[in-house]
């Protein structure tokens, strides 16, 4: 099934928009995001899919901090729109492995 969702978030004090695109599968779900502001989003350009699994939100993060923060605000209004909790993730550089935040 494949929806969109308009979502509203703020960022350093100012109302941004984005369209999210869902593409959901049996208990999973991809959100893709488009920032409706083009400064915005040539941040998320590479990185710009959170993904749902066992009911949480999964944010990969970049080595860009801006660009995490942007994710992070996104993630959080969707999460308040879909009812999910967000797994933070930070991608180690050498190991190649998936530390999880709590």
């Amino acid at each position: 099934m494949t929806e969109f969702l308009i979502v509203d978030f703020k960022f350093r004090r100012a109302l941004y928009k984005s369209l999210i695109l869902c593409k959901r599968k049996n208990d999973s779900a991809e959100y893709r995001v488009t920032v409706m502001n083009g400064a915005l989003e040539k941040k998320l350009c590479s990185n710009n899919i959170i993904e749902e699994q066992h009911g949480q939100l999964n944010i990969t993060y970049s080595a860009d901090t801006l660009h995490n923060r942007i994710k992070m605000k996104i993630a959080k209004a969707l999460g308040k729109i879909v009812g999910k909790r967000i797994n933070k993730f930070v991608l180690r550089r050498r190991a190649k492995k998936l530390k999880v935040l709590t």
